[in-house]
């Protein structure tokens, strides 16, 4: 039989899913492998973040460094959407509900 291929989002929101996130650059085409940290819902704003680090090192990342993506549907294609947050607000944000659902989790 053969094996259903899975959606990245169906990926992502899996708990038991330990496979890397692969995401395609949309400019170069390049494939990048990740590693999920976190989902993060920020359900007021009724937006999806998702926080991935590298597989393989990146120059402009630190390795301790992870990319914190946004995930939208396409309004045009209906296909979901991971866009590299770059607002420094945005960011901040979504880190401390990270660390707020990282810190209730582990009471």
């Amino acid at each position: 039989m053969a094996q259903q291929e899975v959606s990245i989002l169906d990926q992502i929101l899996d708990p038991n899913n330990n496979d890397p996130i692969v995401l395609t650059n949309a400019h170069t085409g390049e494939k990048i492998a990740f590693e999920q940290i976190a989902f993060i819902p920020l359900e007021k704003k009724e937006r999806y973040f998702i926080m991935l680090r590298p597989v393989e090192k990146m120059a402009e990342l630190e390795d301790d460094e992870a990319l914190i993506f946004e995930i939208s549907e396409n309004q045009q294609s209906g296909e979901v959407d991971f866009n590299i947050v770059e607002d420094d607000k945005i960011e901040d944000e979504v880190y401390k509900e990270y660390l707020r659902l990282y810190n209730e989790a582990n009471k």
